[in-house]
């Protein structure tokens, strides 16, 4: 007799929310120019941070 075997996947999955921070992020290159959107507090500070980490410059590796 064969049984039958349930198998969750679970697959992370961006959020809307998380999806328009990143296009919103990708776009703009000013953390300045979150003030004019009119975000509420949270929103604006979590939009700021992710700019800064897309935007951030690049360094070289640095030998020791």
């Amino acid at each position: 007799m064969m049984y039958r075997t349930n198998w969750n996947i679970t697959v992370g999955v961006r959020t809307l929310r998380h999806t328009v921070l990143l296009v919103l992020a990708t776009h703009l290159n000013d953390t300045d120019a979150v003030n004019s959107l009119g975000l509420p507090r949270v929103l604006a500070e979590e939009l700021k941070h992710l700019i800064s980490l897309i935007h951030r410059p690049l360094t070289p590796p640095q030998r020791d």
